[in-house]
């Protein structure tokens, strides 16, 4: 008790005010888990604490994700530092970063891999939540941190409207604004105390002001979300190196490429590459690039390959395919520890597969789409290969070189989940016609 009155007393002292909010985190309709964000304005500094989690449901694995974070500002929002770490039952790491002489030198530790960015940040409002902003802020230069490459973001920002919002049977009189970068796409919604009280973000995430924290009552299967149907004859389509589809569910876009032939509502797919135009680099490098463990088993490949590199390429596939245990993995790691812990799903494979490419410089990718398997469609990653004027498509984790025509690639980048959400509308139905 007398510990109690003292946190008390002291906080009075220093002055400070506090706010909270609680949102809930929603996919779909259905709630996966929650998000709280505390204002504290202390002295000169406005210090906020989040912590957000969720928890679904992954082709039968439960999967909980934890990530809490503490950033610090001066009163005209200029940052000072940070603090973030995420947790799961597979992965833990942590970004700690601060200002020195308008630099921002930001240090991480994935996997027990230490990587330090230092980033100009003069003139430059930045921030790392993006439900944490307050609206009067939107007027700055505002930046976001990609944490994926390290690199800060230009948001740009655009009133939208202003509207009445229902939340729990409360309405809010609210502006809409639409915030994008390089990387990721929002929709805000503010109150008329400059809160922002419900985003919504490119990937399907929707978060919305509530009264207190409330555990999901149930797992939400995740790819209950994304559903996707398989209609037509599929017996032999890992046989096949032809199939005509015709598709519903992908967002405005046209998903011809070296080996698809989009056109309206149908899509011609096939296991031979058309073309080689267009074959588009792996932007991130952060989590493909190879450490001396990677580099040592590629040089093994590459001398069992007699110094062949398409027998080096085949070679390495048929490595990553032995290697890792199937099985799903809620993290994102290092090509290193992929291979130290032996395991994963489709992104551990394409990613663990990249990193030998890159090692002996072979021009490699990471595509994401669908696939064909046991009766439906799943969510899937693999790669593309270019060598010698050629585009190889190939899948680690179903060992096949040049894939079958139920591999349907919708986009290209790293993680592959992230850039794959992006292009799905909801539901999906596939029906093969040819």
């Amino acid at each position: 008790m007398k510990t109690k009155l003292l946190l008390f007393s002291l906080l009075l002292f220093l002055n400070i005010f506090a706010q909270k909010k609680v949102m809930d985190v929603f996919l779909g309709g259905k709630k996966v888990g929650y998000y709280v964000e505390e204002k504290t304005y202390v002295d000169s500094l406005i210090r906020i604490d989040e912590r957000n989690k969720m928890r679904f449901e992954v082709y039968g694995n439960d999967v909980e994700i934890f990530s809490n974070s503490v950033s610090f500002y001066d009163r005209k929002w200029n940052i000072k530092k940070f603090f973030v770490s995420v947790k799961s039952k597979d992965i833990s790491f942590f970004l700690n970063g601060y200002l020195q002489d308008d630099k921002f030198v930001i240090k991480t530790d994935l996997s027990g891999k230490e990587k330090t960015d230092i980033l100009d940040v003069k003139g430059k409002k930045i921030i790392f939540n993006i439900e944490s902003v307050d609206r009067e802020i939107l007027k700055e230069n505002l930046f976001t941190l990609n944490p994926l490459n390290m690199k800060l973001e230009k948001v740009d920002i655009k009133f939208l409207k202003d509207e009445s919002l229902k939340i729990s049977g409360k309405t809010f009189a609210s502006s809409k604004y639409l915030l994008k970068s390089e990387s990721s796409t929002f929709y805000l919604w503010f109150d008329k105390k400059n809160r922002c009280v419900k985003s919504l973000s490119d990937q399907g995430i929707e978060m919305v002001l509530t009264d207190s924290v409330k555990e999901p009552t149930e797992n939400f299967n995740i790819l209950d979300y994304f559903k996707i149907e398989a209609k037509g004859n599929f017996r032999n389509i890992r046989k096949d190196n032809y199939a005509k589809y015709v598709i519903e569910g992908i967002k405005d876009k046209d998903l011809s490429n070296y080996r698809q032939i989009h056109k309206k509502d149908t899509l011609e797919v096939f296991r031979k590459t058309l073309n080689s135009e267009g074959f588009e680099e792996i932007k991130d490098s952060f989590y493909l690039m190879p450490d001396s463990s990677i580099i040592s088993i590629s040089e093994r490949l590459f001398k069992e390959s007699r110094f062949d590199t398409l027998t080096f390429i085949k070679k390495s596939m048929e490595f990553v395919n032995k290697k890792l245990k199937k099985k799903v993995f809620s993290g994102l790691v290092t090509p290193s520890q992929i291979l130290k812990n032996s395991y994963g799903d489709c992104t551990e494979h394409s990613q663990l597969f990249a990193s030998l490419l890159i090692s002996k410089n072979v021009r490699v990718n990471v595509v994401s789409g669908l696939v064909f398997s046991e009766g439906q469609f799943f969510y899937h990653a693999w790669n593309n290969v270019f060598y010698k004027g050629k585009i190889y498509s190939i899948d680690p984790t179903f060992k096949q070189f040049e894939v079958d025509p139920s591999h349907i690639e919708i986009s290209i980048g790293f993680p592959p989940q992230e850039v794959l959400l992006k292009n799905i509308s909801g539901k999906i139905v596939i029906r093969r016609i040819k």
